[in-house]
């Protein structure tokens, strides 16, 4: 049966009115009086822009045809690329909600039933050996990461102490007992290893500006250590990595990933649900010592303010004396620390200021709580507040 169609036959400036017949051989056009014959085995271009499918042949001649039969169009494109495109216009439906059940069920999986599988994967795997493991794990993060501390023995074991005696929980009650340990060139920076170390940075010793201070980031540490966080984010990171991999079918990064543990660690991301639950445990702690958590409070504000290169310059030389000459107590150290970052307000801090929308949509995507979340709820015990 002829289908209507618009004909360019390469001589008149308009399209022709013309009948188009298919058959097995050939492609037969009725024009204008006229009837010209095109084999389906002549090299010709297809291009189909749902519903109109436009044929250039050799010749330069052009034949546009409107809802063309679905087997016309697997018959005349001569491309196996053209009539896949041609078969995902016509179920781009279908294939759009197909892509939109698959990307649900990755989130899925990666939002809910990966954490759940890790939690069910520490609980039945025996104490001993996430022991090892944890202690694995640390052993090579404390000889990977950062450098060693410029800080003297004398420095560093005044400062053990005054935590230990002021501030750490009943050793012997701890499932994992804590241990300090100091590095450098890591930032103004507190890391949970899951052992139970915590490693205290120069440039953190040197940022507090009170022991109480740095007793509350130790506590908010401890809080990591005691909920097992770090050796749950390396399973579920784990356990994600081996599942894209098998979708993947390429589970090399498995295995790469598993010699990466102890860098990772050097940028943990906890969930907000660890970063409330470790914050909890250290306003909790702070009250037991009957220390005011606005010393936290104030930590994390100055933290959110901007360091001026001359700030990092004098942190930096701060952070490298020696001092070993006199014995100084972690109150002297914090004595000395009123090194102020630039507080003062440009244009471009005032243009992020006037983005209210953008921080809400930032603050719902963000794996961390905000700042000024964290700040309202650590002071909200405050007994200054």
């Amino acid at each position: 049966m002829p289908i209507p169609a618009r004909y360019f036959d390469g001589r008149s400036l308009t399209a022709h009115a013309a009948l188009v017949q298919l058959d097995a051989q050939q492609l037969t056009i009725e024009y204008a009086q006229q009837t010209r014959h095109y084999s389906l085995s002549a090299k010709r271009v297809c291009e189909w822009h749902a519903p109109r499918l436009s044929i250039t042949f050799a010749d330069k001649t052009q034949l546009d045809i409107l809802h063309p039969p679905p087997a016309w169009l697997h018959q005349l494109q001569n491309d196996s690329i053209e009539r896949a495109l041609t078969q995902w216009q016509q179920h781009r439906g279908y294939w759009l909600a197909l892509a939109a059940m698959l990307t649900l069920a990755l989130y899925a999986t990666a939002k809910w039933t990966i954490p759940l599988l890790t939690y069910a994967v520490i609980a039945i795997t025996p104490d001993d050996y996430l022991n090892r493991f944890s202690q694995t794990i640390s052993a090579q993060v404390m000889e990977k990461i950062g450098e060693p501390s410029a800080l003297c023995a004398s420095v560093q074991n005044n400062v053990r102490q005054a935590i230990r005696q002021n501030f750490l929980p009943d050793q012997t009650l701890q499932a994992l007992p804590i241990t300090l340990h100091f590095r450098s060139d890591l930032g103004v920076n507190a890391l949970a290893l899951p052992d139970g170390s915590i490693i205290l940075t120069d440039e953190l010793l040197y940022f507090v500006h009170s022991p109480e201070e740095l007793y509350g980031i130790v506590g908010h540490e401890i809080g990591h250590v005691r909920e097992r966080h770090t050796l749950h984010m390396l399973v579920q990171q784990t356990l994600l990595t081996f599942f894209w991999d098998t979708i993947t079918g390429d589970l090399s990064g498995t295995a790469a990933f598993a010699s990466t543990l102890p860098l990772i660690l050097q940028s943990t991301a906890y969930s907000r649900r660890f970063e409330r639950a470790a914050d909890d445990y250290a306003i909790g702690l702070m009250q037991q010592h009957h220390i005011d958590t606005h010393y936290l409070a104030d930590f994390f504000i100055r933290m959110g303010t901007k360091e001026t290169a001359e700030f990092k310059d004098k942190l930096k030389q701060a952070a490298l004396k020696q001092d070993c000459e006199k014995t100084r107590s972690l109150q002297d150290i914090t004595a000395d620390n009123r090194i102020i970052p630039n507080n003062t307000t440009t244009d471009d801090d005032k243009d992020e200021k006037n983005r209210p929308l953008w921080d809400k949509i930032n603050n719902l995507l963000a794996s961390h709580p905000s700042d000024e979340e964290r700040i309202a709820r650590i002071m909200s015990y405050s007994k200054t507040h």
